[in-house]
Parts: C-alpha cells; structure tokens; sequence
C-alpha cells in the first residue's frame, strides 16, 4: 500500500496462474525496508509471499540510489551512507532506518531469502527453466566453428620489433590448430611459432 501498487495478493496469485497455464516463467521481485516497515510485518509479509506460486523471487532491500528522486528525497531526511559505495546494490541497508540497524536488516533478508527459496521450489524452477531452453540441454557453443569468422592476427616483422638484445630472439605464435578429433575423441591443439 505504501508504493499504490494497486493490486492484492489474490490478484498476484490469479495473475500468476493463468502465467502459467500459458506456460510463462514468472520472475517476481519483492522489495522490505520501506521508511513504515517493522519487522514483524516483513516477516507477515514473506508469509504471505511464500503462499504465491512464482518461480523465482528476488527481495531486495529498498536503496536510495544517487541520482534518483528516492536518493534526494533521503539524503535530506536520514543519514545516508555514502562512504560505502560498494553496499548500494539493493543488498545491505546503506540508510538509518527507524526500525532497523544494517545488521539486523541483512539477518531479516537472509531469512526471507530461506523462506522464498526451498530446496523444492529451486529444484521445480530449474526444472521449468531446463524445460523452456532458457537453460540448454547441453553446454555446446550456440555458434559452431565453422561459422566463426576467420581471425587475422598483426603482421610481427623484424623492422617493427625494437632493436633490443632482450627482443632479438622472440617467439610469436602465428596461429592455433586445432586438429579433427583423434581416436580418443579429443581434439589435440598445435600452436606453430615463427622466431623473428
């Protein structure tokens, strides 16, 4: 109610089903730590969360970011903290909130995280994400050799080699080979090499 999503929880859960029925993976984000939040209603509100049937949940923490009009809304109103650049990622608390120290607030996280995340509803997510081909079957390049562009390398010649004792004899390799696949079923990899 705080951000006028306008929407109810049932509406989210109905929502999602005909997602699904449609054979949609449905990604959900969820954000705690709004300016009102406690932590008892977090914890009542990832109770309610886990009830939803989505595939996958990302619950961040609410972050000021700079140059947003939260950042200038905040900057004035609590104490931001600047002097931590590496902590703005929607992970750490990174302002002084009322009901919450940075501690306190990555251990209510963690436990949302617990709570969305069981072991079945990974298993069941990485399965539908297998069986959509977001995920592939196999790990084999989507771009087969023979479809690469040919590679040029730079034209290493003696006069644009400087003339130092440590350079006079210098190795350059020239091109990788890769051979067909030998009866062992690996390819064997040579490398000539031109001493300049």
């Amino acid at each position: 109610e705080s951000v006028n999503k306008g929407t109810s929880v049932n509406n989210l859960i109905e929502t999602i089903k005909e997602l699904h029925e449609n054979h949609i993976y449905v990604h959900t984000t969820y954000m705690i730590g709004y300016e009102n939040d406690t932590e008892e209603q977090i914890r009542e509100d990832i109770k309610t969360l886990k009830k939803v049937p989505f595939d996958s949940n990302q619950t961040c923490i609410l972050t000021p970011f700079p140059a947003t009009k939260l950042y200038d809304r905040y900057i004035t109103k609590y104490d931001v903290m600047l002097d931590q650049p590496g902590n703005f990622d929607a992970y750490h608390l990174v302002w002084s909130h009322k009901n919450f120290t940075p501690e306190s607030m990555d251990r209510l996280w963690r436990w949302a995280w617990k709570q969305l995340y069981s072991p079945y509803r990974l298993a069941r997510s990485l399965y539908k994400l297998f069986r959509s081909g977001a995920i592939p079957h196999s790990w084999k390049p989507a771009v087969k050799e023979k479809d690469l562009p040919e590679r040029t390398y730079p034209l290493v010649t003696e006069a644009s080699l400087p003339a130092t004792p440590e350079l006079s004899q210098v190795k350059v390799p020239d091109v990788a080979v890769e051979t067909p696949r030998n009866g062992n079923g690996k390819k064997r990899v040579e490398t000539k090499s031109t001493v300049v």
